[in-house]
């Protein structure tokens, strides 16, 4: 399968979304059928797996961490050859931003298997700064934790402001024939570089 750079970060081509693994789009398969699905994804050439801390059945918040379970049982032997994207959801708390960040990290590396995550994305904006965040992105990659880091559900002023303090690897909105609202500005900003 052909490969595509997200900044510095080889990635197949063609990535598999998980979600759907956990929830979002009908009946939960069950964890068999998900783990045959990765893995059947990853013989075909894929490599580039993406999921996220809040996915899991109802988005309940004590089911939090299901879909990476499955992806990193699904990946645990072929670690090395697969590109791993995962999101967190930072919602309030105590401390400061990159020991909440940090907390969120350790238990999505537990739950993934694995030391070290490929692509870290915030999942939404929230009451932290977006300085506050690319900050203590910056030193997860400057302590080799994760490779590179994006933002999701952003305009183009949250990437500015945030690709200025850590550049960033990717931006992850939605995007599809109906909804193209970030076809003009964000897009477009992107073709032409985020500098």
């Amino acid at each position: 399968m052909k490969t595509r750079m997200l900044r510095d970060i080889e990635v197949s081509e063609v990535g598999m979304g998980c979600m759907a693994f956990s929830h979002g789009y009908g009946a939960i398969p069950n964890e068999k059928y998900s783990i045959e699905a990765i893995r059947g994804a990853y013989e075909a050439g894929c490599t580039f797996f993406d999921t996220a801390e809040v996915y899991g059945p109802n988005l309940a918040r004590s089911q939090r961490g299901h879909n990476e379970r499955i992806v990193g049982k699904a990946l645990a032997d072929v670690r090395d050859d697969v590109v791993i994207a995962t999101k967190l959801f930072l919602d309030g708390g105590f401390g400061g931003t990159y020991k909440r960040i940090r907390k969120h990290l350790d238990a999505s590396m537990d739950r993934l298997q694995t030391d070290f995550v490929d692509l870290y994305y915030l999942h939404r904006m929230g009451s932290t700064p977006v300085e506050d965040v690319a900050k203590a992105m910056g030193r997860l990659i400057d302590e080799g934790l994760i490779g590179g880091w994006g933002l999701s559900q952003v305009d183009v002023d949250v990437i500015a402001r945030a690709h200025a303090v850590t550049p960033l690897s990717a931006v992850q909105n939605i995007y599809s024939m109906v909804e193209r609202d970030v076809e003009d500005e964000v897009i477009d900003r992107a073709v032409r570089g985020i500098e």
